[in-house]
């Protein structure tokens, strides 16, 4: 799997979830993770910890795992046990800090920008791909082709022709509306 993109961000999750979690709970690290760069979401896939916020216990067999939102600045927990399928944790806020590895992630413009994560071979072409997105996204949003695609649905009117708002009349009978219903 490589470096985790946010490890002190995975690190204060681990600390954090072993604290609220259940009596004989704890020892919660990093299994496998998965980042999402182009939404801010790192999911944490963990170990050591089955503690479910939905059952109120730990599972006998299946783990959890924690959506990390940068966006939000919050975390949350899931399960893979088919008992809690579709249920969601407490958001639970993230530390300041967590801020700069929010914004290596960079889900509001350039990508990663930590050169070690780079080195890493699916990083980088996670990267590029989200690189090449937005220098697509960019071409279509650029000022000089707006203009061309909206001067086709701009509307002609010609200038003697003015707008009026509707004339609202207020001689309805509502003593004969009320009588035929």
């Amino acid at each position: 799997e490589g470096m985790i993109p946010c490890p002190d961000t995975a690190a204060f999750v681990c600390k954090d979830f072993d604290a609220w979690s259940g009596a004989g709970c704890g020892g919660a690290s990093v299994r496998s993770w998965t980042a999402f760069f182009d939404y801010g979401v790192v999911v944490l896939n963990m170990n050591g910890n089955r503690f479910c916020e939905a059952v109120e216990r730990a599972h006998k067999s299946n783990n959890v795992m924690f959506v990390v939102d940068f966006r939000e600045g919050a975390y949350y927990q899931r399960c893979h046990d088919p008992e809690c399928k579709g249920t969601r944790g407490s958001l639970r806020p993230l530390p300041p800090e967590s801020a700069r590895e929010a914004f290596e992630l960079a889900p509001t413009g350039q990508g990663i920008e930590n050169p070690q994560l780079l080195q890493q071979p699916h990083l980088q072409q996670q990267h590029q791909q989200q690189q090449q997105r937005l220098q697509q996204q960019q071409q279509r949003h650029s000022p000089r082709q707006q203009h061309r695609q909206q001067v086709p649905h701009v509307p002609q009117h010609s200038p003697s022709v003015s707008w009026a708002p509707p004339r609202i009349d207020d001689d309805d009978d509502d003593e004969c509306f009320w009588a035929a219903a």
